[in-house]
């Protein structure tokens, strides 16, 4: 079977984008984050990197998050 040319290679994917999409990987797992809330906190937080690093009580006082979600 030949092998296409096309394909993604890891190597082609700039470093940021890779943290990027992991990141955005990752936001998918979480049970109760639904895409609507996801972008908000993006666009609350800067980036979805920054919904990981952001400590859950600063995450609690955002609108609509919640203790809850927060803890998660």
């Amino acid at each position: 079977m030949p092998v296409h040319n096309y394909c993604i290679q890891p190597k082609s994917i700039p470093a940021q984008l890779k943290h990027s999409l992991i990141h955005q990987i990752a936001l998918t797992f979480i049970k109760t984050l639904g895409p609507v809330t996801a972008k908000s906190l993006i666009a609350y937080l800067g980036s979805e990197e920054e919904i990981f690093r952001t400590s859950p009580a600063k995450m609690s006082r955002i609108r609509g998050i919640g203790d809850k979600r927060a803890s998660q």
